[in-house]
């Protein structure tokens, strides 16, 4: 069960991304015990997202996720209620700073 309520909301956060971000999305990676196959019920959802062109420096760009994440809160919160206590990590880069193995700022993934 537990594996299952992971794989909907990431299926659920997958269709989310895609349409926020749209033809700017490059790509995504889920990574972690998520992608091991690994999950506990306080496991987090690690996850890489690629852009064409993202707004400088880490607060922004979590600040812009904050929108996509805040309308999965509803379930989320149903999570919560079946003793299921995740969080979405994401780590937002363009293709540029992949490539190059650079933080859009000091400290950032």
């Amino acid at each position: 069960m537990l594996r299952q309520e992971f794989q909907r909301l990431i299926q659920l956060l997958s269709e989310k991304i895609k349409t926020y971000y749209g033809d700017n999305l490059i790509s995504v990676v889920l990574f972690g015990s998520q992608a091991r196959g690994t999950p506990r019920p306080d496991s987090d959802i690690d996850l890489l997202i690629v852009l064409s062109r993202a707004p400088k420096g880490r607060l922004k760009r979590t600040e812009d996720f904050t929108e996509l994440e805040e309308t999965l809160e509803p379930y989320i919160q149903n999570l919560r209620k079946k003793g299921i206590y995740t969080y979405i990590n994401p780590v937002i880069k363009t293709k540029e700073e992949i490539l190059k193995g650079k933080s859009p700022s000091p400290g950032y993934g």
